[in-house]
């Protein structure tokens, strides 16, 4: 419809998300992006919610993880078992678009060669 608005993505929607992401991983014995078995999604931040949405849209940059982990000690975050499965998922992701993204840059390069 011409006048349905698309719907912000809120803290509350992050916060689902990463309750369902933790849930299935648990659920399919996966834990490999959480460095422990919990994860309390409302221990999460603005902060949490703005480098994610970076990560999903695979913009993230090595720098912008750089400032999220500065911005995360500082608010005290390894001090949170719960948060800092967060910290383990969204570096994994981050570690993920990050690598893809050289590597299409390498790539490109060899075939400009």
């Amino acid at each position: 419809m011409a006048n349905e608005q698309t719907k912000e993505y809120t803290i509350d929607d992050f916060k689902k998300e990463i309750a369902e992401i933790a849930r299935k991983e648990a659920e399919e014995g996966r834990t490999a992006d959480f460095s422990n078995k919990e994860i309390d999604p409302s221990k999460l931040t603005e902060d949490d919610m703005k480098i994610w949405l970076k990560i999903i849209n695979r913009s993230v940059t090595q720098e912008d993880f750089e400032k999220y982990r500065e911005i995360y000690k500082k608010e005290k975050g390894f001090e949170i078992p719960t948060r800092h499965g967060f910290l383990s998922l969204a570096g994994n992701k981050a570690n993920r678009v990050i690598g893809e993204r050289w590597w299409e840059e390498e790539k490109k390069k060899k075939n400009k060669k």
